[in-house]
């Protein structure tokens, strides 16, 4: 059976992070008022300032919450006594409330709550970014053998610092359909840079490999976001997928201009390679496929 997950609207015009944990909460007039007017604020903050003040401008708005900085490279914000988690950009705000939270969505995103994880079980990260993923495993005391692939290098440097246990395993690379240079168009505000042309003016050429080429045996988890090449990843990765538990993939409206999904393309290919899918997840547009071969 397909298990479908639902997930509530946000609040119109109140950035995401502002609501969490209020999506099921019954909230009166002159509390969503408030929110409202708060929330133009922050936007506003969001939309014109960087740097330092940005950070400040925010740690005084949210005097409760854990403070973020700028180290003058990277946005970070203290996590535990000994741990930071590092941004190259404004989603730092992700994690400005409750970061556990944020964390437990991330995973359940992904359907991954039903999913038994052992400490000698290997993740394969295909479009890590920050490595959030192998966080929130942390943050449940799992501690995977973690292998991130993570084409932007601002972004693959905040993997890294994010995950220093596993830097030997963290790799600067674009994955393809084969070993090629390929034009890697970034978006330098948030998280959706792509080797397909979505629009922006930014542009640097890029290696790409196949995931097949690194070998990789005894996979518990292949997880994919490659912001609309899915099926071009996946194509790369038909050896790998024989040694692949479960594929976790985020195929929702990101591939290109028109912004298309690539939910029949990568249910096709998967289904073919001999996986089932079993959840699926409407708000963020991800799926939970399981090698019942």
């Amino acid at each position: 059976m397909i298990h479908m997950k639902l997930q509530l609207p946000y609040l119109v015009n109140i950035p995401p992070f502002m609501l969490k944990g209020l999506e099921n909460v019954e909230i009166s007039f002159p509390k969503k008022f408030y929110l409202i007017i708060k929330g133009k604020l922050v936007s506003l903050v969001i939309k014109v300032t960087n740097g330092k003040l940005f950070c400040f401008l925010l740690n005084l708005l949210f005097k409760n919450d854990g403070r973020i900085n700028f180290d003058g490279k990277y946005y970070l914000k203290n996590i535990s006594d000994n741990g930071k988690i590092y941004y190259p950009n404004k989603r730092i705000q992700r994690v400005l409330i409750n970061y556990e939270l944020h964390l437990e969505r991330l995973m359940s995103s992904y359907n991954l709550d039903s999913l038994n994880f052992t400490d000698e079980d290997v993740l394969v990260d295909c479009g890590s970014n920050v490595g959030e993923l192998n966080l929130a495993l942390k943050n449940k005391n799992i501690h995977l053998k973690y292998i991130a692939f993570e084409p932007d290098n601002d972004a693959y440097e905040c993997c890294v610092l994010n995950n220093k246990s596993d830097k030997d395993n963290i790799h600067n690379v674009a994955l393809s359909i084969n070993s090629d240079e390929k034009p890697f168009y970034k978006d330098s505000y948030g998280g959706n840079s792509s080797l397909v042309d979505f629009g922006t003016s930014t542009k640097t050429k890029i290696k790409t490999m196949k995931l097949d080429d690194f070998k990789i045996k005894e996979i518990k988890l292949l997880k994919i976001d490659a912001e609309g090449y899915e099926p071009e990843v996946l194509s790369g990765s038909i050896a790998t997928l024989r040694e692949t538990e479960y594929v976790a993939v985020d195929f929702g409206p990101e591939r290109g201009l028109d912004q298309k999904d690539t939910i029949i393309e990568v249910n096709n290919f998967l289904i073919n390679q001999g996986f089932r899918l079993l959840n699926f997840e409407i708000n963020r547009i991800t799926g939970l496929y399981k090698n019942v071969n």
